[in-house]
């Protein structure tokens, strides 16, 4: 949803909703957020050059949302504490990650929200395993292994992209 063309608005409420996406990054005036039990929330820019306006900022329970773009991010990982752990605040998030071609997905990853390891469940052999920041940073790559040890990657969302001899899949996963 796009709200940045709306300069008055100082005030949002949209908890419990099932948002997507959500810009404020024209509202000045912002005030206060709650955006707590949005499930389906991806993406948020408050990048609205008057982030210490903002008083109040309730994001709990987004388990799909990683990096809040903002313009200071200083004062936001100090004041901002109604959030989740996986969150972090970012001056650019929305870089994607390029795909060529997606050849295959016909594989599981297991358990997803996962802590430690990643179990990979695939009929073909792997060449090898990259996985990906949501900012399209590779932060790990693993040869021939159907288990990933995942353990020393900070809690966020990610991508999994597998390489086979039959092509490559990707898949989005949770690290708590």
């Amino acid at each position: 949803m796009d709200l940045k063309n709306n300069i008055k608005l100082w005030l949002f409420s949209g908890y419990k909703c099932h948002f997507y996406s959500l810009d404020f990054s024209k509202n000045k005036n912002l005030a206060g957020l709650w955006l707590y039990d949005n499930p389906k929330l991806e993406s948020l820019n408050l990048n609205n050059k008057n982030n210490s306006k903002i008083e109040v900022l309730n994001i709990t329970n987004t388990p799909l949302l990683s990096c809040i773009q903002v313009d200071d991010t200083n004062y936001s990982t100090r004041n901002w504490l109604e959030r989740d752990k996986h969150h972090s605040f970012n001056k650019h998030c929305f870089k994607t990650l390029k795909i060529k071609k997606l050849t295959t997905n016909n594989f599981h990853i297991s358990p997803n929200p996962a802590k430690n390891k990643i179990g990979i469940s695939i009929e073909t052999e792997i060449k090898y395993v990259e996985i990906y920041s949501l900012l399209g940073k590779k932060v790990l790559k693993s040869k021939d292994q159907k288990e990933i040890d995942i353990s020393q990657l900070p809690n966020a969302v990610y991508f999994i992209k597998i390489h086979t001899n039959t092509g490559i899949g990707m898949k989005k996963f949770i690290k708590n």
